[in-house]
């Protein structure tokens, strides 16, 4: 039964998205047609859903951390480089996080990329505790 519920919110999933855009709309309508179609199913279906939808959406989804504010400039170069290394349909967002210390940390789905200074720092924290 499992695999049943995984197939038909993969296929509500993709019924999801049009263009490599997720729809609001289309989403909606998978909800009802859910409903509809599998009420003995619903529950366990739409969690499945979203769960699917959730892990697309992290892979879709490029978060920008700094410790500042960018001023816009900086933001458009940056959203440039990063549909232009990851693709064009990636969403990017930005936020800050006084955390970062100086520099950037992009998140793509679970992978990380740190290029702050405090990243920088762990590093070599790491580094030195392995060798001490």
């Amino acid at each position: 039964m499992k695999t049943k519920i995984l197939k038909l919110a993969k296929k509500s999933l993709q019924a999801s998205f049009a263009k490599g855009r997720l729809e609001p709309a289309l989403v909606s309508e998978q909800i009802k047609v859910i409903k509809k179609e599998y009420p003995s199913e619903t529950l366990n279906l739409l969690r499945a859903y979203r769960k699917l939808l959730r892990a697309k959406l992290a892979k879709q989804t490029v978060l920008v951390e700094s410790s500042l504010p960018l001023n816009q400039d900086l933001v458009a170069d940056i959203e440039a480089e990063i549909k232009k290394k990851f693709g064009a349909d990636k969403t990017v967002t930005f936020r800050t996080n006084e955390t970062t210390l100086g520099g950037l940390r992009l998140k793509l789905g679970d992978d990380i990329l740190d290029y702050s200074l405090a990243g920088k720092l762990n590093e070599l924290k790491e580094a030195f505790s392995q060798h001490g």
